[in-house]
Formats: structure tokens, sequence, C-alpha cells
């Protein structure tokens, strides 16, 4: 029995700490919400912000740990990576963790080493932002440095717009910094992707075509198709996620990862983040290749080795959906089409009939995940390209 603690028991950790109940281990959570559904699980619950570094440090250092879990939690990443390192506890090191979450860090050291990155510099108000002004080209992206799941998120492209955005992303900073950046090409393409490290190697990396509902919010992803890229494109991305782990000396686990091919070819690291992704990703990407992403996460973290991935390549064609509302108001019913019903392989809604829900405007606000399997590339693209017609969400 392995003693692990996991930051975080929303519903997003559940699927790592179920299995590290069934793997035997002794299971203890914390955060700030007591009633998240993780917490009822474990076997030990403790109430302590993930992003509290010493005051966690004190709990896990008082819990004779064999490992702590940060799953699927960007907040949460450094503070495992900070407590681990001075417990003696498998990990990343802190100062890779601490740059891979910070975008103004991360964009210094892309631009530092040598990645195509765009033009970006952060501020601490908008006094100081305003001064550079004309630094910058028509649109920007503003982006808190420090939030996930595309809060406080806006793309301007309207000097008089920016002022605005550049508030309201400093509103969901913990640092209180809000980064500015040229947006990439828009006629590029964008790529999710999930990758694993062992050792320092990148031992498996999965690529798909995100999808966006633009009529509700263009920056939040709704969905993803596996697989996608060609050959020598998904070449280039593994050399370029390859160079950046060598460079920042990630040694283990997973990465949630994201990429934009620019309009003359160039590839753009946008995120990578030493974390599983959201959304059920590595669900689907245990279902297409056999490893077990979640599995993996944990062993890796209590010290355990690696298991390796027998597949490189996802064979068959995958997607994830999320369920999502285009307005505030009561869920009515959610339905899907007898198409889309045939391709569901696994499903989870935790948005029930009466509840209250909300436009979709960042990632906590979904109603669900579906994990699809379709027969063929046709028949994905088919129902993926026009899935408003077969995810029915009735709000009044």
């Amino acid at each position: 029995m392995k003693r692990v603690l996991f930051l975080g028991g929303a519903a997003a950790q559940v699927p790592a700490i179920e299995y590290a109940r069934m793997a035997g281990h002794f299971v203890i959570t914390a955060d700030y919400l007591p009633d998240n559904p993780g917490h009822r699980i474990a076997h030990e619950y403790h109430n302590c912000s993930t992003t509290d570094r010493e005051g966690i440090l004190s709990l896990a250092a008082s819990l004779a740990l064999d490992g702590i879990v940060a799953y699927a939690s960007d907040p949460a990443a450094p503070t495992a990576a900070f407590v681990a390192e001075k417990l003696g506890l498998a990990s990343n090191p802190f100062k890779t963790v601490e740059m891979l979450t910070s975008k103004h860090l991360y964009r210094r050291f892309l631009k530092e080493n040598g990645f195509s990155c765009p033009s970006f510099d952060s501020y601490e108000s908008w006094e100081k932002m305003q001064v550079d002004q004309e630094r910058f080209n028509l649109p920007v992206v503003v982006k808190p440095v420090d939030s996930s799941g595309s809060k406080g998120v806006c793309v301007v492209r309207d000097w008089p717009a920016l002022e605005r955005a550049f508030e309201e992303a400093l509103v969901f900073s913990r640092v209180k910094r809000v980064i500015i950046e040229e947006f990439v090409g828009e006629d590029g393409v964008q790529i999710l992707g999930e990758g694993f490290v062992w050792k320092g190697r990148l031992i498996l990396s999965c690529f798909a075509r995100h999808r966006f509902n633009v009529s509700i919010n263009g920056l939040v992803p709704i969905g993803g198709d596996f697989p996608f890229g060609n050959v020598e494109l998904k070449k280039r991305l593994r050399e370029e996620l390859q160079k950046l782990i060598d460079l920042c000396g990630l040694k283990m686990g997973p990465m949630n990862l994201e990429f934009r091919i620019g309009s003359s070819g160039e590839v753009y690291l946008m995120e990578v983040a030493p974390r599983n992704g959201g959304n059920m990703i590595p669900q689907l990407i245990t279902r297409a290749t056999g490893f077990d992403m979640v599995k993996n996460t944990v062993d890796v973290a209590v010290g355990l080795n690696c298991a390796m991935p027998e597949k490189s390549e996802i064979k068959g064609f995958y997607s994830y959906c999320v369920l999502h509302s285009s307005r505030d108001g009561q869920l009515r019913r959610i339905s899907f089409s007898e198409a889309l019903e045939k391709c569901i392989c696994e499903s989870n809604i935790w948005s029930q009939p009466g509840d209250h829900v909300s436009r979709f405007t960042g990632a906590n606000r979904s109603l669900g995940v579906l994990i699809c399997s379709f027969s063929s590339e046709e028949e994905q693209m088919n129902i993926t390209n026009n899935i408003s017609d077969h995810v029915r969400v009735e709000v009044e």
C-alpha cells in the first residue's frame, strides 16, 4: 500500500482517485471545497487550498506520503512539484513546472531557446501596459498568466476594447499579472495533444483537431478529433516537444498540449502543461492506444515504473465532445441523435434536469463530456463537424 495525496477532489480528479483506491493505495485528498465528489472516495480529506504551497507542504510532511498527484489541474501542479521536491518524492523539478504553468515565464523560455513565439509581454497594471501598446499589432490575445480552462482569455481586435479585456483578465489571475501576445494567424491550424514522458523521453504523443463553437466562444474548445496530422507534421511536433523536454528538464509524467501551425508552416508550442488533460482525454487515449494514462500518472508519482506503450499511434477514429449550453437558464434535457448515440462509448454528464446552467464561456461551465468511437473518418467528420445537429441541450 502506498500513501498518496491528491490535490483536488473535483469531477476531473475522480478517475485518478478511483484508480488509486482500486490499486490498494491509501488515498488522501485536499482542497478548499469539502463537497467535491473525490473526497467521498478518499480514505481521508483535508481542507486546504491546492495553491497554498506552504500549507500543503505542512500537511504533506505530517502524512508520511509516498507520492503527491495534481491530476488535470494547472493551478495545483506547481504545488505538487514544490512539495515533492521538498520531501524527496518522485516529481519533475519545481522550477520546470512553475515555468510551464506560468504563461509569461513559458513564453520567455520559448523566446530564449529559439522556438517560434508570438510577440508578448506581461503587465501588472493597465497603466504600464498603455506605455507599450504601440509595440503590438492587432489582433492580440489577453490572458491571465496563471489561469486555466480559458478563464479570463479574450481576443482583442480593436484598441478601445483592450482596457476592459485587460481588467477582466486581471480578475482571474492569482498573482495579478496579465500577458498580452499577438494572435497567431487565424488561417493557421489549431491542434491539441496529450503526451507522456518517462526518464526524460517522450514515449507517447497523440494529436487531434480542436473544435470550437465560435457563436458562443471561439477560445474554449467543445471537442477534439483523433487522430490528426500527416506523418511529417507529427514528426515535427514530436521533435519540437523532445527539444523542449531536453531543455527544460522535464523528467516524467503526463503532458497536455496545444499547438498552432502558422500560415507559413511554423510550429508554435502554445501550451505544454505538465499534467493530464481534462475532458476525459486521458480515457480516450487509453481506449485508442492501450496505454493507461490514469494508471501511469499515479504509478510514477508514487515511485513505480511506467508501463511502456505498445502502440505509438492511435488506431481508429475517436472524438471527445463537451456538452454545453448557449445561454444561462435551467436545464430541461440533454438528448442525442440516433447516429451519435450508437458512437458513444463513454459519457460523464454532471448536470441534471433542473440544474442552473451557464453560457459556455469557460471549461468550468461544461455540462459533461462524451467519448465517441467512429467506424470511419467520414462518419467522424460528418457528425463532429455538425455536432449541433446531434446534441440538443434544452434550457428554459
